[in-house]
């Protein structure tokens, strides 16, 4: 509580003596729009806005962003019925990411709606000039406080629902909204409270996944296949789990298409071999070294396959990662100590008799969720059952019980899919996603 309370004193102090302008909107908005109030020389440190939202069903959302003329963004507001207290919301100098600004020229605000109405009622820019360091702590207190406000309003709103999963602050609920966007190929959808997911599986408000079927089996995991957990087993891994190498690193960009191959080709090799070889196998390779391909704007699973199949994929420590940046194919070593060449690629369309099958018999899967452009290596599979642990008990401060999934969760039944994540780690398991 003491933090929110500075938080808040400080912005008092800045309006008391602001100059602010204010623009009358009183639009009513019930798709995508562009508002365009200011002036080609107007200056700014803090835009915020007043205004009236409406929520219409469980995967709606609200999000209004702010675009200067050097085409930055920031978040002004957002809202979607998950971490939303009631349907219909009337605001006041909403300003997620736009309190403080470095006297920034700003250009229009965008308004992007889904199930959604939305009246954009008043734009204040403060005109007050703020100090380049005052900034950056303002922003970021305003950023963290309103983090853990969704994160106590997601879990409340789980709790509700007996959802089997928990939110926390995770990398990518930590990331601003322009570094966000640029993990999704520069087009951030809905991403319905998964970045925020943390414990648990993972399944949105109006989650819709059918009973698992019957005529497969129940549970299969290559991190525990043939006792490679177990110290005493000949497949003991202790440099990963299971089959699966160890987490090393993740993603910085939009480069989820080079990570999920290379996680998959690395546990591949270990099968292949029938011991736990835990190649440590070049990513930068892939991000590199594929024509044409902008580091930062995403690509393919299959191109890279593909890559694998004709070039082969060389040790981490002949071209190594750097995150953010992109380092040219000619930086590779010439004589790598490793190169691995996979022999081909198929594709395994989806069904969940399907895809179990084949992450039985052809090891880890490069998989692609489509709501959100995201791939990511599947090591293994289960059902929802009660009782199964969400987030242990004093795993963070102040939480003394264990959450379990309750008798009557929605999602007891259901089948979930297991991930090797190519994001920074969080949570208890920091290399794993468990999705429905």
């Amino acid at each position: 509580m003491k933090k929110s309370a500075i938080v808040l004193f400080c912005l008092m102090c800045l309006q008391t003596r602001a100059q602010i302008v204010t623009y009358s909107i009183n639009r009513n908005i019930n798709c995508t729009d562009t508002v365009r109030p200011f002036s080609s020389n107007i200056r700014s440190y803090g835009i915020s806005i007043d205004g009236e939202g409406q929520l219409l069903s469980d995967s709606a959302f609200i999000r209004v962003v702010l675009v200067d003329n050097n085409d930055n963004e920031w978040l002004i507001y957002e809202r979607n019925s998950l971490y939303a207290t009631e349907e219909s919301h009337q605001f006041q100098d909403a300003a997620f990411e736009t309190a403080a600004l470095n006297n920034i020229t700003p250009s229009s605000i965008i308004v992007t709606l889904c199930d959604a109405t939305f009246c954009l009622s008043r734009i204040k820019n403060n005109r007050t000039s703020i100090d380049s360091h005052q900034v950056s702590a303002i922003s970021n207190a305003v950023f963290l406080e309103k983090n853990l406000q969704i994160v106590d309003r997601i879990n409340a709103k789980l709790s509700a629902h007996k959802k089997a999963w928990r939110a926390d602050t995770t990398f990518l609920s930590n990331l601003k909204y322009r570094d966000k966007k640029a993990m999704f190929g520069n087009e951030l959808p809905n991403l319905q409270g998964w970045d925020y997911y943390a414990y648990g599986y993972y399944s949105p408000l109006n989650d819709d996944t059918p009973q698992a079927s019957d005529n497969i089996v129940k549970e299969f995991d290559w991190r525990t296949r043939h006792g490679s957990q177990n110290s005493g087993s000949y497949y003991y891994n202790p440099d990963g789990s299971g089959w699966i190498p160890r987490w090393r690193y993740g993603q910085g960009a939009n480069e989820c298409w080079a990570f999920s191959v290379l996680y998959s080709v690395e546990s591949i090799v270990n099968l292949y071999f029938n011991r736990q070889i835990n190649d440590e196998l070049s990513v930068q390779n892939l991000i590199s070294c594929i024509d044409g391909v902008e580091w930062n704007n995403g690509y393919f699973p299959h191109k890279a396959l593909d890559y694998a199949i004709t070039n082969g994929i060389v040790d981490d420590n002949c071209l190594g990662y750097r995150s953010w940046y992109i380092r040219p194919c000619e930086d590779m070593c010439e004589n790598p100590t490793e190169r691995v060449f996979i022999n081909g690629r198929s594709h395994t369309f989806s069904g969940e008799i399907n895809v179990k099958t084949n992450l039985i018999t052809k090891g880890p899967l490069v998989a692609q969720l489509w709501p959100w452009s995201h791939a990511m290596s599947m090591v293994g599979f289960g059902i929802v059952k009660a009782g199964d642990p969400i987030l242990y008990g004093n795993f963070n401060a102040g939480t003394d019980n264990d959450f379990v999934v309750e008798e009557d969760s929605p999602d007891i039944g259901k089948p979930y899919y297991i991930f090797k994540q190519s994001y920074a780690t969080y949570g208890y398991d920091n290399s794993h996603f468990s999705i429905l």
